[in-house]
């Protein structure tokens, strides 16, 4: 039995962030970070599968540094 994610294809999504986004996700602003944080849910949530070429490693940091 198959899922959608054997069909989707390979998506970079960091285009798709803003050029500022690691700076909104670690502001001191509350608002910032939850709006930065929905928008990363949404575009992880819509494309299923992740581009496994693309390093995502500065974002992960960056969540791991903010969650912490």
């Amino acid at each position: 039995m198959s899922n959608g994610w054997d069909f989707a294809e390979p998506v970079d999504i960091l285009p798709k962030l803003p050029k500022n986004f690691q700076e909104l996700i670690a502001s001191k602003k509350w608002q910032e970070r939850k709006e930065s944080l929905e928008l990363l849910e949404k575009l992880a949530t819509e494309n299923i599968r992740l581009d496994p070429a693309v390093n995502y490693k500065e974002i992960i940091s960056t969540l791991s540094k903010v969650c912490n």
